[in-house]
């Protein structure tokens, strides 16, 4: 086990603790002698990020049908209420 975690910043080393390294903050890591760099993990990049929200207001019963539907088919209801929207626009053209 690490028990002694240094890092470079700003030119200087200087000791952390391991709570530190969790924080956003990029550090170059010396361990065992290597240098390291460890920077905040995060959700990866996707090519096809989706940007907009969409917000709507459902009935009970509505929404009640759309759970059962999407349990009943394995997906959740965003892919429900996004394959129902292509669908219905598909349909229009």
């Amino acid at each position: 086990m690490i028990n002694q975690i240094f890092v470079i910043q700003e030119g200087l080393i200087r000791e952390i603790s391991p709570v530190d390294i969790l924080s956003y903050k990029k550090y170059n890591i010396i361990i065992g002698g290597m240098e390291v760099a460890m920077t905040k993990m995060g959700r990866p990049k996707s090519e096809n990020t989706k940007k907009k929200v969409l917000s709507i207001r459902v009935s009970d019963q509505l929404y009640t049908q759309l759970l059962a539907y999407a349990k009943e088919h394995n997906m959740t209801t965003t892919k429900v209420v996004l394959r129902s929207i292509e669908t219905f626009i598909s349909k229009q053209e």
